[in-house]
């Protein structure tokens, strides 16, 4: 243990008393030191919803518009589930070969997709239209990735 005031000044260890003076500078830095530490312990990455998809599947950024449902009666579906007819106005393609800027296509929800966003669709091909097998909400702050291969 440190025996003075010099060396604890000194020491290799930042001790806090209350008879000892620091300078503004110091009381500065302990802070900022304390902020950087506690923000490292508590910072998470930014959770990315990963999207997989199928090797014959397409990845759009798009947005939709509901054009028609119709519903899916059965005794076991509690959240009353529909058919949903979407046009899909495609602003990206990220992955595969579609060169239509709308595309038609069908999602089995309990609630139509919001109009006013856009998503990030995997459709996959059903005759003249796609499937969409997932919607992803779309921020440009790049919360939506890709994953590396199809499975």
């Amino acid at each position: 243990m440190l025996s003075n005031r010099k060396e604890l000044e000194t020491g290799a260890f930042i001790l806090i008393s209350k008879d000892m003076h620091y300078n503004p500078w110091q009381l500065l830095f302990l802070l900022l030191a304390a902020l950087l530490i506690a923000s490292c312990a508590t910072y998470t990455a930014v959770d990315y919803a990963l999207v997989e998809y199928s090797c014959e599947d397409i990845v759009v950024v798009g947005r939709a518009k509901n054009v028609g449902h119709s519903d899916l009666k059965t005794e076991d579906d509690l959240l009353d589930h529909s058919i949903f007819e979407i046009e899909i106005s495609i602003k990206q393609v990220w992955r595969g070969n579609e060169h239509r800027k709308i595309v038609q296509a069908f999602g089995i929800s309990h609630a139509p997709l919001r109009e006013d966003k856009d998503f990030v669709f995997v459709l996959s091909p059903r005759d003249r239209r796609y499937e969409v097998k997932t919607a992803s909400l779309f921020d440009d702050r790049g919360h939506v990735a890709l994953a590396a291969s199809c499975s």
